[in-house]
């Protein structure tokens, strides 16, 4: 392989994408593979061959030739269907950057999907490197937007969320355009990030409500979607960007950062707690002490259960806290409490969980040190 090459990698990820997600659908066991092979190369180009193998249950000889056919899904009784547009949506994408795409496959045995692109060889790779470094520092700061996240799936949700608190966000979620409109109603947000396709009100119908009602912060769709008329579609309903799932750490930084300039809060990161504690109701100097105290109490129980792997420890306390912070209206806090009792129903206590009830209680030690420092003496 070269060292670097000039292609669209969103496009190409894309495909692949949905090529390792069927081959996994339809694989109830047995193995899935993903292998790069260079079928030729000069000293311009490479063409490369991305092939992903399953040990699934095959696809019928009658099938093959119609399978990249828009709304085609298999004749073999293979469950888990969907709207037949994957492979269409593929074959689409191979073919606009002048790739094809071949699959073999026989029923009981399993099948192989190959996607074939020639592109050129990159010439100058050690350009990037002063880049990267130039910006070293930028990256490491964290945000500080509170952002809108409209999004129906559960784990589409976790991993939307887990992104947006580690680059220093601040999320909250609606499982829909209808819920999205109602959060909007009770809070202000610096940015919405919304998936296209969701029930009851989707992402186009969002966000023109939202442009209609005077709206300007930036709304970013996100579409599994990477055909340029699905681009066009967004932007045409009013929204500023989209990307394409799955969309890495760096991308959505980099998104965030191109639509709110003024996305860093030097201020806020001086002042603990100040973005959690924003939007609570007024509280007596009697309520912030009890206040401050329980939190102690729960921070305290929630480190314990990380310790002890005590994931049903941590599951009530998380329950009882969502309670308290929903009556004060910590919609932020209240907000994070939820998602990550909801993924411990779903998810062992390991260390990556462990990490984000730990970074929890960071920010509900600040919520309570403000606190302390508002009570008189």
């Amino acid at each position: 392989m070269p060292a670097q090459v000039e292609g669209d990698a969103g496009r190409i990820r894309q495909i692949l994408h949905n090529l390792l997600g069927n081959a996994i659908k339809f694989t109830p066991s047995g193995r899935v593979r993903l292998r790069l092979i260079v079928q030729e190369r000069s000293e311009q180009d490479v063409l490369m061959q991305w092939q992903v193998t399953d040990t699934g249950k095959g696809i019928p000889e009658k099938d093959l030739e119609h399978l990249f056919k828009p709304f085609f899904q298999v004749s073999a009784g293979q469950e888990g269907g969907g709207a037949g547009l994957g492979l269409s949506i593929c074959s689409r994408l191979s073919e606009s950057m002048g790739g094809t795409m071949r699959v073999v496959s026989e029923p009981g045995l399993g099948s192989s999907f190959s996607l074939f692109i020639r592109l050129p060889i990159g010439t100058s790779p050690p350009a990037m490197v002063p880049a990267s470094k130039e910006g070293s520092q930028a990256p490491s700061a964290p945000l500080k937007l509170s952002v809108l996240v409209a999004e129906d799936n559960p784990v589409s949700q976790a991993v939307m969320c887990e992104q947006l608190e580690a680059i220093g966000a601040y999320p909250i979620v609606a499982a829909d355009g209808h819920q999205a409109l109602q959060l909007w109603q009770s809070k202000r947000f610096d940015m919405v990030i919304t998936d296209i396709n969701m029930p009851r009100m989707n992402g186009y119908a969002l966000t023109r409500t939202l442009r209609e009602a005077g709206v300007e912060v930036p709304i970013i769709g996100i579409t599994a979607n990477a055909l340029r008329e699905e681009g066009e579609r967004c932007l045409q309903a009013g929204m500023t960007a989209w990307i394409v799932k799955p969309l890495s750490l760096g991308t959505l930084r980099q998104v965030l950062m191109k639509h709110c300039p003024g996305s860093t809060d030097t201020h806020a990161a001086n002042d603990p707690g100040k973005e959690d504690f924003s939007g609570c109701i007024q509280l007596s100097q009697p309520m912030r002490q009890l206040l401050a105290q329980t939190l102690a109490s729960d921070i305290e129980q929630l480190e314990k259960g990380v310790v002890e792997h005590d994931a049903v420890l941590v599951q009530q306390r998380l329950h009882s806290l969502s309670g308290a912070l929903a009556s004060i209206n910590a919609s932020a806090l209240y907000s994070a409490c939820q998602r990550l009792e909801n993924m411990l129903q779903e998810l062992p206590l390991d260390a990556r969980l462990g990490g984000q009830v730990r970074a929890l209680c960071g920010r509900l030690a600040q919520v309570a040190q403000r606190l302390s420092d508002e009570i008189p003496g």
